[in-house]
């Protein structure tokens, strides 16, 4: 039952225990060679972090490029008219828009982190998609 009064606080006691984590990630003998780690410690939010870099086999899918058009108002006071102004209003002082273009260049992988060749070429290990991407904008006001 909630507490009747504003004011009134409920607690919840539970236990807290501290306890050992770890954590293990198997590679294959390819991408072993070559893996480096690095640990590092971000004090603003009292975290600790670790890198895995490593050469992985890959398999190039493709390579594309695409176009978008997005059209939004030109500051947030047209933002601010376009969102709640009245009709008659809007008619009267028009929002103003600006155009931006962003070209979208898209390059797919296929990458086999799990491989190990020292047994079986044929045994690459499951596929990881990867997917890189570079964008630009262009201003068509």
């Amino acid at each position: 039952m909630p507490p009747t009064d504003p004011f009134e606080t409920t607690t919840h006691e539970f236990d807290q225990r501290k306890v050992t984590m770890s954590r293990t990630l198997s590679l294959g003998a390819f991408t072993s060679g070559s893996a480096e780690m690095a640990l590092e410690q971000d004090k603003a939010y009292n975290e600790l972090r670790y890198r895995l870099t490593a050469h992985v086999l890959a398999k190039h899918v493709g390579k594309g490029e695409s176009t978008y058009r997005v059209v939004t108002p030109e500051t947030w006071w047209q933002h601010f008219k376009a969102t709640h102004f009245p009709q008659w209003a809007a008619r009267r002082w028009p929002v103003k828009y600006r155009t931006h273009v962003i070209e979208l260049e898209v390059d797919r992988w296929l990458t086999f982190p799990e491989a190990d060749l020292r047994y079986d070429p044929e045994l690459a290990g499951r596929p990881v998609k990867v997917v890189d991407f570079a964008w630009r904008e262009r201003d068509d006001s």
